[in-house]
């Protein structure tokens, strides 16, 4: 995995939290050449909330191309993972990216 992203706010998920994106091989060669991610590109993104009590982490995002369509998931900081319906909203929300991906800069 390699980082492509410095710290930001992620205002696309309700400004709730800082991430860090890494990508896997597949996927940055993809973001690299600005094109269309292929089957087997995975994009994580490690969050950190900030609340009264200071910083935590809140856990990982991914999303995984497979077969040509985009799954997605999330992994609670004590490794309780999520891939069902409640994930919907991602899918709704990353339609409106290019190929389900929005901009990721160093």
């Amino acid at each position: 995995m390699v980082q492509v992203s410095n710290r930001f706010l992620s205002d696309g998920h309700g400004e709730r939290f800082d991430a860090v994106v890494w990508v896997n091989a597949a996927a940055q060669s993809a973001l690299r050449a600005q094109r269309q991610m292929e089957d087997g590109a995975l994009l994580i993104e490690d969050t950190t909330a900030h609340d009264a009590g200071g910083e935590r982490p809140t856990g990982l995002l991914l999303m995984e191309k497979r077969q040509g369509q985009w799954s997605f998931a999330s992994v609670a900081p004590d490794g309780a993972t999520v891939a069902d319906r409640r994930v919907t909203p991602c899918v709704t929300c990353h339609r409106d990216a290019r190929d389900s991906v929005f901009p990721v800069t160093r």
